[in-house]
């Protein structure tokens, strides 16, 4: 008799365990953000009650992570040859890459792999290139060389990458190269007089581009295959910084501040169907960065040390979180 009890309570547990683990990794994946605070530790959020934990892994030099399929984020490590990866809440592994200085990771929801640029080189200038990551079993892939200042990269649905970049040897040449990620080649240039810091491809032909160096209020509409811009959409803020798609609706999202003064605020809200401005979030300052889930849009600043929490039926504040220095997921 006291085995067969204690064969049911150990089932039990068991069972306890496996439940927890399942409801935990649901929780994990699908209502919880990563956080970089400052420069060196990643905090879990959790999106239904907001309340946070940090994660003990130190990613010293880390300026940016990315979120990979929304199911784990890539952190750059910048004074290394590595890419820290953090998944169901906890540090996972390190990826171990060909060259130093890796930057950005720019995730591609279309062959589910990941394009990291580096920082710039101009000693070796050989190493320059965009380091593709299997994001399945998070490995280097290859390493496609490009001898150019990486600003940003977009990704269409008919297997290209877009890179915004500027020239070593020309500081007044500011290029976008189209990409065929079939066969890793390029396969056209686009030349402007203007650097574009961050670009958002809205369809296979049309991307979204905005000048950080600029405060007019404008996002400029670039046509691909007429290879320059078509149009201007005017803002309701100043001082374009940051700009992030809606996945799930035809939505922009377009941050404003002056990141080295420290000033500016709002969000503009376009819809990339119609190329106008239908919306506005006026009451945000200094937005760094942007997460999107579901119905909820989390919003970070750095001068407030604090994560705003909007509905983005009726785009209005509905919490906020203080987090010292918060910058979420790309």
């Amino acid at each position: 008799m006291k085995k067969l009890i204690f064969l049911c309570i150990s089932i039990v547990i068991v069972f306890i365990i496996l439940l927890n683990k399942c409801v935990f990794k649901k929780h994990v994946n699908e209502n919880s953000i990563y956080v970089l605070c400052g420069i060196n530790k990643v905090t879990y959020l959790s999106c239904n009650n907001y309340k946070y934990s940090d994660i003990n892994h130190n990613i010293a030099t880390t300026l940016f992570i990315s979120n990979i399929n929304n199911k784990k984020i890539y952190a750059p490590i910048c004074d290394k040859k590595q890419i820290a990866v953090f998944e169901h809440g906890k540090f996972k592994k390190n990826i171990d890459l060909t060259y130093s200085l890796p930057l950005i990771a720019k995730y591609n929801i279309f062959d589910n792999n990941t394009y990291v640029f580096h920082k710039t080189k101009v000693t070796y200038k050989n190493e320059n290139c965009i380091t593709i990551i299997d994001s399945k079993k998070d490995v280097e892939k290859r390493n496609i060389k490009y001898n150019k200042g990486v600003e940003d990269i977009t990704f269409t649905a008919d297997k290209t990458m877009i890179v915004s970049s500027w020239s070593l040897h020309n500081d007044s040449i500011y290029n976008i190269d189209i990409f065929d990620l079939n066969n890793f080649s390029l396969i056209k240039t686009l030349s402007f007089s203007k650097m574009f810091n961050k670009i958002i491809a809205v369809s296979n032909d049309i991307i979204y581009a905005l000048d950080r160096n600029s405060e007019e209020p404008y996002i400029y509409v670039i046509s691909i295959s007429k290879g320059n811009i078509i149009n201007r959409i005017k803002l309701n803020y100043n001082s374009p910084y940051n700009i992030y798609k809606d996945n799930n609706k035809s939505h922009i999202y377009v941050l404003h501040q002056n990141f080295d003064l420290q000033e500016g605020k709002g969000i503009s809200i376009i819809d990339c169907s119609k190329h106008k401005v239908i919306g506005t979030i006026p009451d945000i300052y200094n937005p760094e960065s942007m997460y999107i889930i579901k119905d909820k849009l989390f919003i970070s600043s750095l001068r407030d040390n604090k994560i705003y929490v909007v509905n983005k039926n009726n785009n209005y504040i509905e919490n906020e979180i203080y987090i010292r220095r918060p910058i979420l997921p790309s």
